[in-house]
């Protein structure tokens, strides 16, 4: 019997303070490998890039999935080349000139997330347009189109174009056809 009175009670000597340490980096580790991989998994829900496939989008510092997002729109909308939306703009009589083909709105952005597509919203009327909202299903799934116009005059069509281009912000110019 110890002094005590217990039998072969033995006492634990404490952990090192390098056992500690090597915890807490290792747990520190874990959790960054979740939150890169919980980041890496939202990106699936990132916004499909409006950019034709002849068109180069300006590099952004995101990695983000690309897609040609022209192939899975409606049938009642058609892509605008930047073509002719050049020339129209160029030779358009006078500011305020309508397009031949009828109203052309702006698609900035396609997302799965309709909070992501309310950011971009936000975004773009922080630069004074008005944007807003179309929800698509495509294949059972619910898409967040952000569309700002429509526009009647192509003058008008570039200069947001080119204003959106100067805050890093894509776009594709779309036609709605007749029924």
């Amino acid at each position: 019997m110890n002094r005590h009175g217990s039998q072969a009670h033995r006492e634990r000597a404490p952990l090192p303070a390098w056992v500690w340490l090597l915890s807490g980096v290792g747990l520190g580790v874990l959790l960054g490998g979740v939150v890169i991989w919980r980041d890496r998994a939202a990106s699936v829900s990132a916004p499909v890039s409006p950019a034709m496939p002849s068109e180069k989008a300006p590099p952004t510092p995101e990695r983000r999935p690309r897609y040609d997002f022209y192939t899975i729109l409606p049938e009642q909308e058609s892509v605008v080349p930047s073509e002719e939306l050049a020339r129209a703009s160029e030779s358009a009589p006078s500011p305020g000139a309508a397009f031949a083909g009828g109203a052309v709105s702006l698609q900035v952005g396609s997302f799965r997330d309709a909070r992501d597509a309310e950011a971009l919203k936000a975004r773009i009327a922080l630069l004074g347009q008005v944007a807003r909202i179309v929800p698509v299903e495509i294949d059972g799934t619910t898409w967040h189109r952000v569309r700002i116009g429509p526009f009647r005059d192509a003058r008008e069509v570039e200069a947001t174009r080119q204003r959106l281009r100067e805050h890093g912000i894509d776009s594709i110019a779309l036609r709605e056809n007749s029924p």
